[in-house]
């Protein structure tokens, strides 16, 4: 598996300039405006962040390294997923739809080839995710794709001027190879 990662419906890709406008729609809901870089919804910081994430090296350490999902029956970025490499064994995942793509198994199809990758072509041990309790379909995502719920971080995340509880998921290599994920 190399850039860009494909599946059925999806292509997780590097950004590229032409994505701006989807970007600026996609960062405009706050439920996105509030993970990942935290991207303004404006052209100009789009652009910026666009830029800036071309300047990296594919899951380079300590980085948060983000693709483009596109769907590819319409050619449009609808999401991104990316990935926080810690060291040689660790990392951590995450993404963001555009609330018109929502329950439709984009992200778990996302996460999930994000999930593969990072085990089977960058050697990881552990990979996880966190999320607010409140966010229930990043949640199920999560255990759907066989994560385990680890933690359970009290007022551990600003949002929406409060402080709200974040739950974590991990899985390891091994769980990941045993499994059959739906």
């Amino acid at each position: 598996m190399t850039l860009p990662i494909e599946t059925d419906r999806l292509v997780l890709r590097r950004f590229t300039l032409d994505d701006v406008d989807d970007m600026v729609e996609l960062a405009s809901h706050p439920s996105v405006a509030q993970v990942g870089n935290k991207i303004r919804p404006m052209a100009a910081e789009v652009r910026k962040y666009l830029d800036w994430q071309n300047s990296l090296q594919p899951f380079e350490f300590g980085a948060c390294f983000e693709l483009g999902i596109e769907l590819k029956c319409e050619n449009k970025v609808i999401g991104f997923a990316g990935m926080i490499r810690k060291d040689n064994a660790q990392a951590e995942v995450g993404c963001a739809l555009h609330i018109g793509y929502r329950g439709r198994g984009y992200a778990t199809e996302a996460a999930r080839v994000l999930i593969s990758y990072g085990f089977e072509k960058l050697g990881l041990r552990r990979i996880s995710a966190d999320t607010a309790i409140t966010n229930i379909g990043a949640r199920k995502v999560a255990e759907r794709l066989g994560m385990r719920r680890e933690r359970h971080c009290r007022e551990s995340e600003p949002r929406d001027g409060q402080l709200v509880d974040l739950v974590g998921y991990t899985i390891v290599a091994d769980e990941w190879r045993g499994k059959e994920i739906d």
